[in-house]
């Protein structure tokens, strides 16, 4: 099984994280997913968090936004590394390499977006846009599992958006704009 994945914790401190440091992290809010070839989405939170890990950790790809920090976080928090025949995809990585200078620039309102390879970025050029964040991330909140199964939908149709580049390459927007007839 394929699945876009996203979690949502408390309010990390990326820049001890980012050293390695993981003592921030302190709660595993939920954990949202989509099942990529059907569509079927999962959402796990509170008591159902341990079925959504055990999804997760059988799955034979693992698709996100930044994967490597989602599987850092899971990892931590179970103490237990992924299957070695797990596979990742990367739409962060993927897009910025394909996309350096953006992609349908006219689409981002925010300047401060133009050429960003973030997901509100590529949730505004593909038309899928990304809830507005919880004000609170120290506490669970019913608002964190909506927030997250978001970033797994615009995930997901960046996800397809690459993967058609990656398929046809040059002819892609000519694929695209017959599909959309």
């Amino acid at each position: 099984m394929k699945l876009i994945i996203d979690c949502e914790t408390n309010a990390i401190k990326f820049s001890d994280w980012n050293k390695g440091d993981r003592s921030s992290l302190t709660h595993l809010h939920c954990v949202c997913a989509i099942d990529a070839d059907t569509g079927h989405e999962y959402t796990y939170e509170g008591e159902n968090l341990e079925a959504g890990l055990f999804l997760i950790y059988t799955a034979d790809e693992l698709i996100g936004h930044n994967i490597e920090f989602d599987v850092n976080v899971l990892q931590t928090w179970t103490g237990s590394k992924l299957n070695a025949d797990t596979q990742t995809f990367c739409t962060y990585r993927r897009a910025k390499s394909m996309f350096p200078e953006g992609f349908r620039e006219d689409r981002i309102l925010n300047p401060d977006r133009k050429k960003s390879n973030s997901l509100e970025a590529w949730g505004y050029r593909l038309g899928v846009h990304k809830a507005k964040p919880p004000i609170d991330w120290s506490k669970r909140d019913p608002m964190l599992a909506s927030y997250c199964m978001q970033d797994c939908r615009v995930t997901l149709a960046l996800y397809k958006f690459l993967r058609r580049r990656l398929r046809w390459g040059v002819l892609s927007p000519i694929v695209e704009l017959c599909s959309t007839r």
